[in-house]
C-alpha cells in the first residue's frame, strides 16, 4: 500500500463503515458528536485507528445534524467558541481515556470552507486551538487564509486535495446542488487523484488545469462507494490491477 501521500477519511458520521475503511486510511478524521457522531462512535474510531495505526484526528462541525454540517450557521463568536470548545473537550476526554495520541484537526462541511476563506474567523480558529495543543496539524485547503494563518501562529499544515469530489474553475470544490460534485466510480476517482499526485494539479468540471500542491488526500466516509474506492486505490498502488 505504497501511496506516495497520505490518505484521510472522515468517519464515525453514522454508518457502519468504519471497520472496512480504516485498514485502506493513513489519518482518520472522527466527527466530535455535532454534525454526527456521539461518544460510542468516536470511542469505536479510536480504537480502530489505534489497531490500523492510522493518525487519529478531531472532525467538528457546525451543530446542525439535520443539514449534516453542510449549512453555514450564523452564530456569535460565544456561541461558535462555545460549540467547539465541548466539540474538542469532549473528543480529548475520550482520547486520552483510551490513550490515545491526537494528530490533527480538520473542521467540517460548511465550517471547513468558513474558517478557510476568512480571515477573522481562521484568527478565531487558532484562539481556540491554543487552548489544547500548539502542535496539531490542521487539514485545510491549498492557498486558503486558513493555511496561511495557521502557518503563522506556528500550526503544521497539511494542504487537502479531494480524490472523490470535481473542483469549479475557480479551484474550489464544485457545490454539491450540482450533480457531478461527487465522484463514485472507482475507476474515475483513481484517474482524478493520480492526476493531482502526477501533476500537482486538478483538472476542472470544465477542462481547465489549475494548480494544486497537497499533502493529503480525502475520501468522504459518506460517499456511497468510499470502500469500492480506497480498495481500488490501493490495489492499484499495490500494482494488483
Amino acid at each position: 500500500m505504497n501511496i506516495p501521500i497520505s490518505i484521510n477519511c472522515d468517519l464515525g458520521e453514522g454508518l457502519d463503515i468504519a471497520p472496512q475503511i480504516m485498514p485502506l486510511i493513513d489519518a482518520a478524521n472522527i466527527a466530535c458528536g455535532s454534525h454526527a457522531g456521539n461518544n460510542e462512535t468516536i470511542k469505536t474510531c479510536i480504537n480502530l485507528a489505534k489497531a490500523h495505526q492510522v493518525l487519529i484526528g478531531l472532525h467538528p462541525g457546525y451543530q446542525d445534524r439535520e443539514n449534516f454540517g453542510r449549512k453555514t450557521m450564523k452564530l456569535t463568536t460565544l456561541d461558535l467558541w462555545d460549540s467547539l470548545a465541548a466539540q474538542i473537550s469532549n473528543f480529548m476526554r475520550i482520547a486520552q481515556q483510551l490513550d490515545a495520541p491526537v494528530h490533527h484537526i480538520k473542521l467540517h462541511g460548511a465550517l471547513y470552507h468558513d474558517v478557510a476563506d476568512n480571515e477573522s474567523l481562521s484568527r478565531f480558529f487558532i484562539s481556540v486551538l491554543k487552548n489544547y495543543s500548539n502542535d496539531w496539524v490542521i487539514f485545510c485547503p491549498p492557498k486558503s487564509v486558513l493555511a496561511e494563518t495557521a502557518e503563522r501562529s506556528g500550526y503544521p499544515v497539511w494542504k487537502e486535495g479531494f480524490l472523490d469530489r470535481n473542483y469549479s474553475d475557480h479551484g474550489k470544490l464544485l457545490s454539491r446542488i450540482e450533480a457531478s460534485a461527487l465522484i463514485t466510480d472507482p475507476k474515475l476517482a483513481w484517474e482524478h487523484a493520480k492526476y493531482i499526485l502526477q501533476t500537482s494539479k486538478v483538472k476542472t468540471v470544465s477542462g481547465l488545469e489549475i494548480p494544486l500542491e497537497i499533502d493529503t488526500l480525502c475520501v468522504h466516509g459518506d460517499n456511497p462507494n468510499a470502500i469500492e474506492i480506497l480498495t481500488y486505490l490501493r490495489k492499484q498502488y499495490d500494482g494488483t490491477i
